[in-house]
């Protein structure tokens, strides 16, 4: 009997191990891989994943690495008890010199990476939803009312500034506006924003003087935070928190950065981007959506924003389509085997893993036509949502200390969900070159190729009347009267 048990554990495992498969592909020359990959961007994954017909395969991107690419393989990457998070990304590493060399909580897997997710959660839980929509629809009116002057038809096109930089100055604003009460000098936060996340190319005493000149703004903007008046607050919950005070106050800086700049105004560009070259169909449709939601005395409110689910779908199509993050890195801390779509692969301790947001969202196993731009795809199929990759998980998924979640999704929705509702009831534009996007720059943060540029663009609050509710319009900042 004992025999005979053993033998069917054998059948059993040996069964087991024949559904696994191989791991193909090679990692190939360094110099090699990381040029095609500059050069193909997101393409050089989707050749290779064409090539081997499997969803799991090895690639070079200037570090070896497994590349998983399928919607139900990429979830690996957010088992904590599995897999861990090293500085930078994968071999791309931030320019910590333009930091204080301290990690954002992003970019880390740190002892006390608790304590500094724990800040950025409780600031944003703090942070309440009537405030967020009376500082955004501010910012997003004051702004309109400048390009309604800036974005007119000129004799000169090469004149004729970015658009770009108009709704990149607006997302800086709104931010700025909730995390510190004022504005900063938009350039500052760029200039250090890029700088910061990217090598310094040029030789010897001038990399020297660029790096001075980029820490002396790092210093700069770092002094808008310590004039803020939510300093206390700030100050108060980083030491409830375990923070020292400079550690409170960087981390503010790094939320205002990375957390939230660097992902909204990408997204914004691109719900723009969508927003312009929208059929008349699809564009009437969301308009009548807002109107009849707004209509008859209904004030703006959460909720309000709530009913509109086609711009909601709208929304969430661009952010399947445009991930302003297209890869994830983690490397396992075990022995383990993973389940694609392709199949099953054995990963072994130590393997660096790079998930693929942008594959994943074009993953035929679960969204229809996923090269289509449907943007009422989530209001037909709302359960289409589970699967939608969010910085560092799944949409549905909270952020929690432990996780990479990112922790300012619902000031994210919010902020996107009104610049694109006053975009589409209250103006009229037109492209000078309609934006188009192919899968060859992973640096375009899922914005469009090139620069938008307009023709002609109008702004008439007076088209549809928008009112905001009495709590919305009195509402203050949760970061004021906070005592030292």
């Amino acid at each position: 009997m004992e025999v005979l048990s053993r033998k069917l554990h054998r059948r059993r495992r040996s069964s087991r191990e024949d559904t696994i498969q191989s791991i193909p592909g090679s990692h190939g020359h360094k110099f090699i891989s990381s040029f095609k990959l500059q050069q193909q961007g997101n393409l050089y994954f989707k050749t290779l994943q064409q090539k081997y017909q499997q969803n799991v395969f090895r690639i070079n991107i200037g570090v070896r690495a497994i590349a998983l690419v399928d919607n139900r393989v990429i979830r690996i990457l957010f088992q904590n008890d599995k897999v861990t998070k090293e500085d930078g990304v994968g071999n791309y590493i931030t320019n910590y010199n333009l930091m204080d060399s301290l990690r954002p909580s992003i970019f880390s897997d740190q002892k006390d990476r608790m304590s500094r997710n724990s800040f950025i959660l409780q600031t944003l839980a703090a942070m309440q939803d009537k405030y967020i929509i009376q500082q955004t629809y501010n910012s997003i009116e004051d702004h309109f009312q400048r390009w309604n002057k800036t974005y007119q038809p000129t004799a000169s096109k090469s004149i004729q500034p970015s658009w770009d930089d108009g709704i990149q100055h607006l997302c800086c604003d709104i931010i700025c506006r909730l995390f510190i009460d004022k504005t900063v000098n938009f350039e500052s936060i760029f200039q250090w924003y890029v700088q910061a996340l990217q090598k310094i190319k040029v030789p010897g005493l001038l990399k020297q003087r660029q790096c001075a000149d980029i820490y002396n703004t790092y210093i700069e903007l770092f002094k808008e935070i310590e004039n803020s008046t939510y300093l206390p607050y700030y100050l108060n919950t980083g030491r409830q928190c375990s923070l020292s005070d400079e550690y409170a106050k960087e981390n503010v800086l790094f939320g205002i950065i990375f957390n939230a700049f660097g992902s909204c105004e990408a997204i914004m560009r691109t719900c723009a981007a969508r927003i312009g070259i929208l059929s008349h169909e699809d564009r009437n449709q969301l308009r009548q959506e807002i109107q009849s939601t707004l209509g008859e005395g209904n004030d703006l409110s959460l909720a309000a924003l709530t009913k509109m689910k086609r711009l909601r779908s709208f929304v969430a199509e661009v952010l399947r389509t445009s991930s302003p993050i297209s890869l994830i890195f983690r490397r396992a801390k075990q022995d383990m085997f993973i389940q694609a779509y392709t199949g099953t692969y054995k990963i072994s301790k130590g393997h660096l893993l790079v998930g693929n947001i942008h594959l994943a969202h074009r993953d035929p196993n679960v969204f229809p036509e996923p090269d289509t731009f449907k943007p009422f795809r989530f209001y037909d199929d709302p359960e289409l949502i589970r699967h939608m990759i969010w910085e560092a998980g799944v949409y549905p998924d909270e952020a929690k200390n432990l996780s990479h979640q990112c922790p300012g999704k619902k000031m994210m929705m919010i902020l996107l969900q009104l610049f694109c509702m006053k975009l589409l009831i209250h103006t009229e534009f037109q492209f000078d070159v309609t934006p188009d996007w192919n899968e060859k720059h992973l640096h375009s943060l899922g914005c469009p190729d090139g620069c938008l540029t307009l023709n002609q663009f109008s702004y008439d609050p007076a088209m549809f009347k928008i009112k905001l509710s009495d709590d919305i319009c009195n509402s203050h900042s949760p970061f004021l009267h906070c005592e030292d």
